[in-house]
């Protein structure tokens, strides 16, 4: 199962790095909520070693075609590195590594803002209840991030409440995190003229029912709130729906849907809420594989 592992992971970056066929998420949703988090911690937990590297290969697109509308394509690649390592019992250092590769236009690789955090262990407060608190901050190592909004750091905090229980026999958790997040940029305004986001304020609740010892079923939501430096508030949502595999202890497939905007239209008042749109919406495939 472990040659499997191994074997797997290289097809989907073989397919994904040389073929391009299908894609990845952008910047702003590979930092986000946006994959199971259950099935993340349930690979955490199944081991005792003190460092862990977990390595997740997504691939997703959205299902507009080149000939009928190339501007509106969304493909592109996400491969995440996320190394931990335990310094005591209680606290942990960890990391957060990647490289988006785009296949629209002129294809693109670019590093994700990399992002370093301190995390204390998942404690409970009741018998079904549990907290897990971080602190964390953020480098500029996306070149977009660094040259034309001229980024110089990120700095938060973060912390996720989850509730277990069993229903009909079937485990569900369900999660609320939210991470307040204060970013520092040389200039109020970027390279194009836009404001920049001085902070930022993420909720992500998420829902997540193992209806067989290796399939578990999740939705998620995520509303994130930005104020610039001139005090101008932006609202954006994303909902997610996913499926994931775990083949063993260390070797997870998923498969899902994700899509976002702006949380109202132009006018600032109607809700631009959708669960699926043709330019937005994100059909994705995964492997999250923990050495």
């Amino acid at each position: 199962m472990k040659l499997l592992g191994h074997i797997l992971i290289l097809v989907l970056i073989e397919l994904s790095l040389t073929l391009g066929v299908v894609s990845g998420w952008a910047q702003d949703i590979v930092n986000s909520v946006s994959s199971n988090p259950e099935i993340t911690e349930n690979l955490e937990k199944n081991t005792e070693k003190p460092i862990l590297v977990l390595l997740s290969v997504s691939t997703a697109s959205n299902l507009i075609s080149t000939a009928s509308d190339e501007a509106g394509q969304d493909r592109s690649t996400n491969i995440e590195v996320r190394p931990t390592f335990k310094i005591s019992e209680d606290l942990s250092v960890g990391a957060t590594l990647g490289l988006i590769k785009s296949h629209v236009g002129e294809e693109t690789l670019e590093a994700i803002n990399t992002k370093f955090a301190l995390a204390y262990k998942e404690t409970p407060i009741l018998s079904w209840l549990s907290t897990h608190p971080s602190t964390f901050v953020r480098f500029p190592t996306n070149e977009t991030s660094r040259k034309r909004d001229r980024l110089q750091v990120s700095a938060g905090v973060e912390n996720t409440l989850t509730a277990r229980s069993h229903i009909f026999g079937l485990t569900n958790s369900n999660s609320y995190g939210f991470s307040v997040q204060k970013n520092s940029h040389e200039f109020d305004r970027n390279a194009e003229g836009t404001a920049n986001i001085e902070y930022q304020l993420q909720h992500a609740i998420s829902e997540n029912l193992s209806i067989h010892k290796n399939i578990t079923l999740g939705l998620g939501a995520l509303f994130v709130q930005q104020r610039t430096y001139h005090q101008h508030w932006i609202e954006r949502y994303e909902f997610s729906q996913e499926m994931a595999y775990e083949f063993q202890n260390n070797l997870v497939a998923k498969m899902g849907h994700q899509t976002g905007g702006a949380l109202f239209k132009a006018n600032g008042k109607d809700s631009n809420l959708e669960l699926y749109n043709g330019y937005t919406s994100l059909f994705y495939l995964g492997l999250d594989y923990l050495f």
